[in-house]
This record gives structure tokens, sequence and C-alpha cells, in this order.
């Protein structure tokens, strides 16, 4: 990759055929969704359950964690979108149940009730813009997943990220969780955070359901035994 700007596109390309698998990519990519789903908070997860959401995985490599989406809300319609054109080919091939969409750019058009973004916004220099930008396309509720308190950073990331990182509004979205947790040392050497956002209409929708109701609390049993 001797000349190609890292976290380019051609970099991305390039990388999907040489090192993604051998650097275990899908087997990190299916945890970490896991992971934000295991510790997503109890009214999010549990009104995700319930009401069916159209799903945006954004930069959703070779669509591991979109699969880990698919299979959790199965009444749901969970799409992955990526900027590289043959992560989204082997997506497409390797998982039938979610639909996925490449854009050059990664940009997102049309309007999703949820974004989910995964150990992405790192690769940035300014992570909030982006996020920014994906809250133009999000009716109700936006949850990123990224390492946390990472020292020194990875040559492919650009970002740190602290629980102060997320501030309290990001545009008309205002903060309803930061939550920082370890994951296995099999796929990142530290911690990772989750941070959920919802727009005013969710907000309004969000109640607060008992984390011991039985559809909730056998989806965490099972999301903790994969």
């Amino acid at each position: 990759m001797t000349g190609t700007p890292i976290n380019s596109r051609p970099f991305w390309e390039e990388y999907f055929v040489t090192d993604w698998a051998s650097n275990g990519g899908p087997g990190q990519s299916r945890h970490f969704m896991l992971q934000l789903l295991y510790h997503l908070p109890s009214p999010d997860l549990g009104w995700l359950l319930a009401t069916a959401p159209t799903v945006l995985d954004w930069g959703c490599a070779t669509g591991e964690g979109t699969a880990v989406l698919a299979n959790v809300l199965p009444n749901s319609n969970v799409t992955g979108l990526d900027f590289a054109s043959l992560a989204i080919g082997t997506a497409t091939e390797r998982h039938p149940e979610a639909s996925f969409l490449w854009h050059p750019e990664g940009f997102i058009e049309g309007a999703f009730d949820v974004i989910v973004s995964s150990n992405c916004l790192e690769h940035f220099d300014d992570p909030l813009r982006v996020a920014s930008d994906h809250l133009q396309n999000c009716r109700y509720l936006y949850i990123v997943l990224v390492p946390y308190r990472e020292h020194p950073l990875h040559d492919q990331h650009f970002a740190q990220f602290r629980d102060e990182s997320f501030p309290e509004q990001l545009g008309s979205f205002s903060r309803i969780a930061v939550q920082p947790f370890p994951v296995e040392n099999e796929y990142w050497p530290g911690w990772q955070v989750l941070a959920a956002y919802g727009s005013a209409d969710y907000l309004r929708l969000r109640e607060p359901p008992d984390p011991a109701a039985p559809t909730i609390s056998s989806v965490r049993h099972l999301l903790g035994q994969l």
C-alpha cells in the first residue's frame, strides 16, 4: 500500500483483499456488534425489539456485524453501507439476511430510523462532524461504538475517545448513553465505549421497560452466549 493514503477508499479496497481476513476483521466485526447490542440501555434495546425500525450499519465492511443486527432484529429491515466495493460484494454474497449498499464516498441516501456505526469514527480527524452528517439521515436513534481511551493510537486511527468526547447535544439529537466496557483481547487490546443519541421524536417514544422483561432478558442472555 505504499503511497496510498491511509483510510482512503483505495487503501481499504486493497486492505479487504490483502489483510482484512488475516487480521481477524470478520470475527472482530461480529464480536463488536454483539457487544454493542448487549451494552445498549434496556429502553433502547426494548424499543429496537418492539418496533421493527429500519436500521443502517454504516461502515459495514464485509457484513458480519450487519448480519448480527439482522438476526437479533428479525422483524427489522437491516441495511449495511460501505465505500469499499469489494467489501459490499463480499457482504452481499455472505449475508442474504440483510441488504447492502455501496457509495464511493460513504454517503447515506434516504433516511433510516436507526443508524449504527461500529469502530469507524476513529478513522476520521473530525469524527463528530462525520456523526453530525449521519444525523441528517437518522429519524430516531444513533448508536456508535469506538475504542475507549486508546493510547497509543493504531496507525489507522486519527481520534481518541473519552467520556467527554461525546457532547450532550449533537445537532438536534440528545445524548442518552455513554457506556465504556472491556472486550475480549482476542478482538481488541483494551476497552470500547458505546454512545447513543436520540432525536426529540425518539425521546418522546422512549420508555423505561423492565430490564427483567422476558424479551429483553432473553435477548441479553443470547447475546452473552454468542
